[in-house]
């Protein structure tokens, strides 16, 4: 395999394909020329893949041309921020009043799962109108779904209000880095600290178990989220774009 990625510059995603019912891969090599761009989509047509993912350095300007000059479209901004060390927030009981924050667990998952499929809609698969949309709605929920097994995740919070688990956080722990994966607060409920107090807790999380940073990817449009990351002390520290060239169909 890591001949044919070295000769190819691309490498299947069995998962992404298995789910969509497309055939995809990724760019992985470094196909910052045109040659190389123009060899890896050959080789992926060959192969019969439909659609292409590429994750490029916003910085890099040459792969970012090579991209856009080989019919790549721009889908999503992915912004990463870090937070040194798990350093807690202020207390934000007051702001979340009486509401209580509690590892999540199999009985809340029909709530998660339904708040999963309308809360993650600014992502590069809604961007893109070649996938379906209910189909990546019910990526969240599988994603939500496996965090609180525990394949994707250490720990899942969720906001419970009156027995019902109306928000959730995600969060696992490699090295020396604890890693944001999902965040959601039911509508009705946002502008009350529930989501600070999530975050909270994660970092609290984080120092108990001696993590040197936390680091979370958001979407580089959504404003809301970035002064959010921000106000909790998180700096940005990568801006990368995510690009879908779809091949056949």
């Amino acid at each position: 395999m890591a001949d044919l990625l070295d000769v190819t510059g691309w490498a299947p995603r069995p998962w992404d394909s298995a789910f969509f019912g497309v055939n995809i891969a990724q760019i992985t090599g470094d196909c910052s020329t045109p040659a190389e761009m123009t060899d890896a989509v050959r080789t992926a047509q060959d192969a019969s893949v439909d659609c292409l993912y590429y994750l490029v350095d916003a910085a890099d300007q040459e792969s970012v041309r090579v991209a856009e000059q080989h019919r790549f479209s721009l889908v999503d901004i992915r912004l990463t921020l870090e937070c040194a060390g798990g350093t807690p927030l202020h207390d934000a009981a007051a702001a979340a009043g009486s509401v209580t924050i509690r590892q999540a667990h199999a009985g809340d998952l029909p709530l998660l799962t339904a708040l999963a499929r309308a809360n993650h809609r600014n992502t590069r698969f809604h961007q893109d109108a070649r996938f379906d949309r209910g189909r990546s709605d019910e990526l969240y929920a599988v994603w939500i779904e496996r965090s609180v097994n525990g394949e994707l995740a250490d720990a899942v919070w969720v906001v419970d209000v009156d027995d019902a688990a109306r928000g959730y956080l995600t969060v696992k722990a490699s090295g020396d880095t604890a890693t944001i994966g999902l965040v959601a607060v039911d509508p009705a409920l946002r502008g009350r600290g529930h989501g600070v107090r999530l975050l909270q807790t994660a970092l609290r999380w984080a120092a108990d178990r001696g993590l040197r940073r936390t680091v979370v990817a958001t979407q580089g449009r959504s404003a809301a989220s970035i002064r959010f990351y921000q106000r909790a002390g998180f700096t940005p520290t990568r801006v990368e774009l995510w690009y879908h060239r779809w091949l056949r169909g």
